[in-house]
C-alpha cells in the first residue's frame, strides 16, 4: 500500500489529479473507477510476485477492460516473466518513482496534444 501511495504522490507532482483506490483491487474495480472518473492513466504498484500468473491475468484483463481508453503504468516488485508479459500487453514498466514521474509527464503532454 505504501508503494501505491508513493505512486499517487508522484502522479500529483507530475500534474495529475490522482485518485487513490487502495490495495489489492481486481481489474474490474480499477476499470470501473477509470470509467467513472474519466481517468487517462492508471498506475499499478505491484508488491508481490508470489502468484505471477494470476497477476498477469489481472493485468491482461485490465488492459482489455480499458480498451486503450487509459494508459497503464506498472512498477514495484515483479519478476522477469511478469515484466515481459506486461511489455507484450503494452503496459509501461517504470523501475523507479522518478521513471514513473517522467512517464506521467510525457503522457500528460500527449493528452494535451503536445509532442514529447
Amino acid at each position: 500500500e505504501l508503494g501505491a501511495m508513493a505512486v499517487a504522490l508522484a502522479a500529483a507532482d507530475a500534474g495529475w489529479q490522482p485518485l487513490y483506490l487502495g490495495p489489492n483491487l481486481p481489474a474490474e474495480a480499477i476499470a470501473a473507477a477509470v470509467e467513472q472518473s474519466f481517468a487517462k492513466a492508471v498506475a499499478v504498484s505491484m508488491a508481490s510476485t508470489v502468484n505471477s500468473q494470476q497477476l498477469i491475468r489481472e493485468m491482461r484483463k485490465l488492459g482489455q477492460l480499458l480498451k486503450e481508453s487509459a494508459a497503464i503504468f506498472a512498477g514495484g516488485q515483479a519478476n522477469a516473466d511478469v515484466r515481459a508479459a506486461l511489455d507484450d500487453m503494452g503496459i509501461r514498466w517504470c523501475d523507479t518513482l522518478e521513471a514513473l514521474h517522467f512517464a506521467l509527464l510525457e503522457e500528460n503532454m500527449l493528452n494535451r496534444g503536445l509532442k514529447t
